[in-house]
């Protein structure tokens, strides 16, 4: 059964939902489901919430959590980092059972702080749906949202150069509601999707939506894949044909990839 509870961490309060089993030998595996950022979570809710209770329905820990600044959670955006993130991850997987192996889910840019996690902690698996290539690429597309607002509404017109100067300069930047600060914008910039480093990984799988069968990788997620592979990681690379949910105006369901997720980690 699911619960919804807050966990502390660092800077404050984590909302968390999903299932913990109470005897601690039931459950099989533990899951840890890394949400995307901004408007990409919001969109993205009902899909990881369905995917937590496929999960959990498999007999599995598992724990969705908001990112402190974000969601449910305490703070606000403005006031979060990639360190404080970081903290974030190290205390929902403290929370989870020890004695089973552990997996990651990463959405977006979820996925590279799953990467980054399993740098630090003993990862079994890790799966990577759509993931962002790096956080350079994700703090652009952030940066791009600005402009096309400012394009609409006719203020002033600036370039992503010149946003990032204004971030680095220390000016909290406000982009479709969310303040987005200097430290955030370089613990973002700091984040490669290749920069994969983990003793204890046994298997990568890489979730990708397509519009139709026959498109192909993309080349940056391809480039990282061949990295992995070369460093002797095992690499699953799996592609689903549905809407892009993180971005669509309207809930755009996507069972299909959910049941692949799942099959990977029951697998």
């Amino acid at each position: 059964m699911q619960e919804a509870f807050f966990l502390k961490s660092a800077k404050g309060m984590l909302f968390c939902i999903g299932t913990l089993h109470a005897d601690r030998k039931v459950a099989r595996q533990s899951v840890v489901v890394v949400p995307p950022l901004g408007e990409e979570m919001n969109k993205t809710r009902h899909l990881l919430a369905a995917l937590t209770r496929q999960i959990a329905d498999v007999g599995h820990d598992v724990l969705l959590f908001d990112f402190f600044g974000t969601g449910e959670s305490e703070g606000d955006f403005a006031e979060s980092s990639v360190a404080t993130w970081r903290c974030d991850i190290d205390a929902v997987i403290q929370r989870l059972n020890p004695r089973v192996r552990l997996h990651m889910v990463g959405f977006r840019a979820g996925a590279l702080m799953a990467v980054d996690a399993a740098s630090r902690h003993d990862v079994h698996s890790l799966t990577l749906v759509q993931p962002q290539l790096s956080g350079r690429q994700q703090l652009d597309e952030m940066l791009r949202l600005r402009l096309t607002a400012a394009l609409m509404d006719g203020s002033n017109r600036e370039g992503v150069s010149a946003l990032r100067s204004r971030l680095m300069a220390g000016e909290v930047l406000e982009v479709a509601g969310y303040g987005l600060s200097r430290d955030l914008a370089m613990g973002l910039d700091s984040l490669e999707l290749s920069r994969l480093e983990s003793r204890t990984l046994a298997a990568v799988n890489c979730m990708e939506i397509v519009s139709e069968p026959t498109v192909g990788t993309r080349d940056g997620l391809q480039d990282a894949i061949e990295s992995w592979k070369s460093a002797g990681m095992q690499v699953n690379l799996d592609s689903t044909v549905c809407s892009e949910f993180w971005a669509t105006r309207e809930i755009a369901p996507c069972p299909e990839l959910v049941d692949g997720i799942v099959r990977r980690l029951v697998n």
